[in-house]
């Protein structure tokens, strides 16, 4: 115990400004709640008041309400959702762990576990119950039966404590309603790293829980209870101070204790700067650290401290919430997602492919699926058999469709032919293009929608991993960019793709040109991950290369071991010439970010138009020279010439030679920096040998 008035008035001791949790346990992991509180604090700079604020209300709580509430109620009892995250056979732990977990967390809380007796008889006049229990979910957010778990295998760990874990586009699960569930994410942390837990707030939080390392749960699994203590606002015992006896963790009857206690057990009574005379620190305390086989005690202080957490914020919620009630319709279905058609689809003829799941606790035999498709209805009598908790893919009746976008819903009705019971589970939106013929440019994308993807933009990711994320820590222009961390991403060789919307790049006499922001820094030099531009023709079915880049034709800052971050010196502007395809009028373009696991990839300002330039016929084969005008760089497009050399001459408007290049072939580009020359009328003749042309050029440099 530490005085409040220090954690308000002490220089280095605002309230939530920790030192590092640098204690370690039996397996020598670390805590990663100060640097997660950082992680909070650096994202948003008005947490640290709120939470002085919050710290305020819940003592003058503690000192109004707690006392009278000590031992009078019963327990609170709170629904929990376990996501496992796991890349291997021993990071996938059994549901029995997670019971075991459960049970333990229960006794520790609930002050039943076999170990209580071994509480020092000085301290167990305050030992207590926090009258906290947890069980499993038994419903999910969508009124389906669960057993409280679920897992997903991953590519992306392990994990730190930047919250990667806890959503689904960052190698993730996402939480479950944390109005209605206690969420624990068990995964492989980063070496040292035993776990951390998210303060609760004023507002609700869609990281709230705790996260544990998959080593460290089960029945002598205390992480998982002390990392669950930060969550209900309880400090660690010693207070973060270094040492310095100084700071508090807000907790009247918990001794002064200088620093975290390593393991093994120390011997009782065990005394150090702070607490120099027995009976010393309180070491087998749930918030203080060492070996699992001490801990045996919360105090009536910490008690009040986690009740007051739960019932004066957001979180209160959680007590009323109907998680653990378990299903009871015997007959309820719903659409969980559509598979087909694709995001961007090149056929007018759909037929939607859903997975129908049974959400009862008897076998679905027959519902009404029914799709309505941009206002138009469509309706389907499935009949078939599912069990309770399984689901099954159904394709529905093909629809005729123009191009254009479309929004789908999806949802079953007369599930058994009885009426739906929960219709909050039942319904799944989709949305897709019919790209019959492509849309006309330009095309730009700043990335500033917080929809994006959108308006026929896709993201794939094949590995259901880290992929193309928003970013607001680097942007090129206005607020954000596109970014892929491939830092965190150690699935070497998996491709993430981000593909435009098609495109129609038909245009007599100009020259569609995309253009896009990139910047990229590797870990270490002569290595790096890659990224590849393609196009495809025929909606998909082939592709071809305009564009790959990696190690030192891709950096655009130097090497660097820590996660990149674009700074406005390090943009770097790519153009690639699209005229081979500009006789295609249903045209797809993706750029590719192939991972080698070593750094943080930007786009921005992604813009296909057209340049206007000059197109001629040489020998029948068409060549293209743009801009013209033009600032001083132009560009010979000689894709289609079938010679083996080409002649390029630059003549003044009096006739004067001023510039010759002669160039092989085969080539798809010739690039020209004219911007020498003075302003004004030049003419380019270009000769294959067999024949030749002439055209006016402008120079405007």
């Amino acid at each position: 115990m530490k005085t409040l008035q220090t954690l308000f008035f002490g220089s280095a001791s605002l309230l939530m400004s920790f030192s590092n949790c640098i204690a370690q346990d039996s397996e020598n992991h670390n805590c990663g709640t100060t640097q997660h509180m950082n992680y909070l604090k650096k994202k948003n700079p008005a947490l640290e008041q709120e939470l002085k604020n919050i710290e305020v209300q819940m003592q003058k709580w503690i000192e109004q309400s707690a006392a009278s509430r000590q031992g009078s109620l019963l327990p609170d009892v709170i629904p929990v959702v376990v996501h496992v995250l796991y890349s291997n056979t021993a990071e996938n732990v059994s549901d029995q762990t997670i019971y075991n977990t459960i049970q333990a967390l229960n006794e520790d809380y609930g002050r039943t576990a076999p170990d209580t007796g071994l509480t020092p008889a000085v301290w167990k006049p305050i030992a207590a119950s926090t009258n906290i229990q947890f069980c499993l979910a038994q419903r999910d957010p969508n009124g389906a039966a669960t057993n409280g778990i679920e897992r997903r295998q991953t590519s992306s760990g392990p994990f730190d404590v930047d919250d990667f874990c806890k959503f689904y586009n960052t190698g993730g699960l996402d939480a479950w309603d944390v109005s209605k569930y206690f969420n624990i994410w068990v995964c492989d942390l980063v070496a040292g790293l035993g776990g951390y837990g998210e303060f609760p707030s004023g507002n609700y939080s869609n990281t709230f829980g705790n996260v544990t390392d998959y080593s460290l749960i089960g029945l002598n699994g205390w992480v998982a209870s002390h990392e669950c203590g930060h969550c209900f606002n309880l400090r660690h015992i010693w207070a973060d101070d270094g040492g310095s006896c100084t700071f508090s963790d807000n907790v009247s009857d918990t001794p002064n204790q200088a620093d975290a206690t390593q393991s093994p057990c120390p011997t009782f009574p065990h005394t150090d700067a702070c607490q120099p005379n027995s009976p010393g620190i309180m070491f087998m305390n749930y918030m203080d650290y060492g070996s699992p086989f001490c801990k045996n005690i919360f105090t009536v202080g910490q008690a009040a401290r986690t009740h007051s957490a739960l019932y004066n914020l957001a979180y209160a919620s959680l007590l009323t919430s109907d998680g653990c009630q378990p299903i009871t319709s015997s007959d309820d279905a719903g659409v969980l997602s559509v598979s087909t058609p694709s995001n961007i689809s090149c056929d007018s003829s759909i037929s939607p492919t859903v997975k129908l799941k049974n959400f009862g606790i008897s076998t679905l035999t027959s519902a009404d699926i029914n799709y309505n498709i941009s206002g138009t209805l469509h309706s389907y009598t499935w009949n078939g058999s599912i069990l309770p908790g399984d689901s099954l893919d159904v394709i529905l009746p093909a629809v005729q469709l123009s191009s254009g976008y479309y929004s789908m819903k999806v949802y079953p009705t007369q599930p058994n032919g009885v009426s739906d019971p929960n219709p909050y589970n039942d319904t799944t939106l989709y949305i897709f293009n019919i790209a019959l013929i492509g849309q006309n440019i330009p095309v730009t994308q700043g990335f500033q929608n917080i929809n994006f993807p959108n308006n026929g933009w896709l993201v794939n990711n094949a590995d259901n991993g880290i992929t193309w994320l928003r970013d607001q820590d680097a942007h090129h222009t206005t607020a954000y960019s596109l970014m892929m961390n491939n830092f965190n991403y150690t699935s070497a060789g998996e491709v993430d793709e981000l593909l435009m919307p098609n495109v129609n790049l038909v245009s007599a006499g100009n020259v569609p040109m995309l253009t896009f922001w990139v910047a990229y820094a590797s870990q270490v030099i002569g290595v790096s991950d890659t990224l590849e531009v393609v196009v495809s023709t025929d909606c998909g079915s082939t592709w071809t290369s305009v564009y790959k880049k990696w190690t030192d034709s891709l950096s655009t800052a130097p090497p660097t071991t820590f996660p990149y971050v674009a700074v406005t010196a390090d943009w770097r502007q790519d153009v690639i010439d699209l005229f081979p395809f500009s006789s295609f009028g249903n045209v797809i373009i993706k750029f590719k970010n192939i991972n080698n696991n070593q750094n943080n990839l930007y786009l921005d300002d992604i813009n296909l138009t057209f340049l206007t330039g000059i197109n001629e016929s040489l020998n029948g084969n068409m060549v293209g020279i743009y801009p013209n005008p033009t600032t001083g760089n132009i560009t010979v497009n000689t894709s289609k010439l079938t010679s083996s050399s080409l002649n390029i001459t630059l003549s003044d408007a009096v006739g004067k030679t001023v510039f010759v290049k002669n160039v092989s072939l085969p080539r798809n580009d010739v690039s020209l920096d004219l911007s020498a020359f003075q302003h004004g009328v030049y003419f380019i003749h270009l000769d294959d040998g067999n024949a030749g042309f002439t055209e006016k050029l402008v120079l405007n440099n």
